[in-house]
């Protein structure tokens, strides 16, 4: 089923409605339905976020623990704005548990939105890849390092992260209490961030192609010079890149000398024909 969402496609997976229909049998129609209105309002705050930065929603796709956003031109926007973007989700299901906290009666429904928001607050602010919290945290790496560094020094955290959880579910069935939460979110952000790790520079390389497309629209681009030795690789070339920038890579001896100049094209090719870890010197 797709519907519109800020200008871009709605879909719901389908195995969404096996996982609804789960959540309304254990915990009751109210909590299941409390759930996925903070599930929206989180998504929505990020694309009003995203729509006002000029970032358009290509498409948010609702899964059964959670939503994907394919925003257009992510990979070019700055630092702070990938930040704003991913903090808008959590601060709106802070703001509205806190909205309704104030209420002066409580009842079982308003009790379930005030658990769910607050729930999927704390839990997307871990500053582990791919929560949004991860996302505000390699954004705040993003000012000293690379993307793709940035990315695979919070999957590294998001994986260490997902193993605490993991072991603590471990420890509390042991301990004879069984919460089957903390095996699903611990897997799930173990599995996320290691395979962030494994796949930064092609993940990045994904970011870099955003750029001809960008450049046919404004016209023009900045071209950012690197000087790399001849015995770093081609993945090292890569990482150094700035995805919002037209790259070129001068490629030096022994001597300082210039031996050959590579662009961001030539880089990419040319990792897709050897791989990350051929030597520049060599291609």
């Amino acid at each position: 089923m797709t519907l519109s969402f800020f200008g871009g496609r709605l879909r719901v997976n389908l195995l969404l409605l096996p996982v609804a229909a789960f959540m309304m049998a254990v915990s009751g129609i109210d909590r299941a339905i409390a759930f996925f209105c903070a599930l929206l309002l989180h998504e929505g705050a990020h694309g009003a976020a995203a729509s006002a930065l000029g970032v358009r929603v290509e498409s948010v796709e609702l899964l059964p623990f959670g939503c994907a956003a394919n925003m257009e031109s992510m990979a070019l926007v700055s630092a702070g704005s990938e930040a704003i973007i991913a903090a808008a989700g959590p601060c709106a299901n802070i703001l509205f548990a806190a909205l309704l906290g104030c209420l002066p009666e409580e009842t079982v429904f308003s009790a379930a939105l005030f658990n769910s928001n607050a729930a999927l607050a704390c839990i997307n602010l871990l500053p582990a890849l791919p929560m949004d919290g991860g996302r505000i945290f390699a954004s705040v790496l993003r000012l000293g390092l690379t993307p793709a560094r940035a990315a695979k020094i919070s999957g590294a955290i998001g994986a260490a992260a997902g193993a605490c959880v993991f072991s603590a579910g471990v420890y509390m069935a042991v301990c004879g209490e069984v919460n089957p939460t903390l095996f699903i979110v611990g897997a799930f952000m173990s599995y996320s961030g290691i395979k962030y790790v494994k796949s930064s520079e092609f993940m990045y390389m994904r970011r870099l192609t955003a750029l001809p497309g960008e450049m046919a629209r404004r016209g023009s681009a900045e071209v950012r010079t690197l000087a790399m030795h001849e015995n770093h690789t081609l993945g090292e070339a890569l990482t150094r890149m700035d995805a919002r920038h037209y790259n070129v890579v001068r490629v030096v001896g022994d001597d300082m000398c210039t031996v050959k100049t590579l662009d961001q094209g030539e880089v990419t090719k040319a990792i897709l024909k050897h791989s990350s870890g051929e030597k520049l010197g060599k291609v």
